[in-house]
């Protein structure tokens, strides 16, 4: 090819002089495909980093999240339960009264959250149980800080008052120690329980709207 174009600047002929420019045009094409067969492999590259990078980020939320959950049920459990301590050892013989309708008032509590079904002490136990291991596996799919302090919050509540059933000598009942006019005599574990539904009740309501 390099001859023909030496003779074709030699001789002047213009077939020489456009099979030449032909074969150039060819190159150039040749080189061009290559350039673009380059740019889609490093876009196929680019991306597959891109994937890796979404696979790490995800797993590592994931688990600060359940670490989250888990850090607001100890957090719960620990305040629930120096509070019944400080109940059973301050309010044994009398109530105090703090404001408006709301006292501080010993009672025990065989039955669930603010007194309800008294009496079934060893059902509310194993429900109490198998309630604490969905929870437990709940943390896993948790994927926003509201629902893993929701999470933590009802854990939390529920583990405070297995915790008086198992190893409180209260013969399988529960301390509860603030009380209303209105409302059943409750404690710090069932509080958190009901806040901690209506956060995951709020949380269902938004995430349609958010996507």
């Amino acid at each position: 090819m390099q001859e023909r174009g030496l003779v074709a600047a030699l001789t002047d002929d213009p077939v020489l002089r456009g099979a030449d420019d032909r074969g150039a045009d060819d190159r150039g094409a040749d080189d061009r495909g290559a350039d673009d067969r380059g740019a889609d492999d490093r876009g196929v590259d680019d991306r597959g980093v891109d994937d890796r990078g979404v696979d790490q980020v995800v797993p590592a939320r994931g688990w600060r999240l359940r670490v989250l959950s888990l850090a607001v049920a100890g957090v719960v459990v620990a305040v629930d339960q120096v509070s019944k301590s400080l109940a059973l050892r301050d309010l044994r013989t009398h109530s105090v009264h703090l404001f408006g309708s709301i006292y501080l008032r010993l009672q025990l509590n065989t039955g669930v959250a603010f007194s309800l079904f008294a009496g079934f002490g060893s059902w509310i136990i194993v429900g109490a149980i198998v309630l604490v291991c969905i929870l437990l596996a709940t943390t896993h799919w948790v994927r926003s800080k509201v629902g893993a302090v929701a999470v933590g919050l009802v854990l939390g509540g529920a583990l405070g008052n297995l915790a008086d059933r198992l190893f409180r000598d209260n013969h399988g009942a529960v301390i509860d120690f603030i009380y209303t006019r209105y409302w059943p005599t409750f404690n710090v574990a069932d509080a958190c329980i009901v806040v901690g539904v209506v956060m995951l009740i709020l949380a269902s309501w938004r995430r349609p709207a958010a996507t």
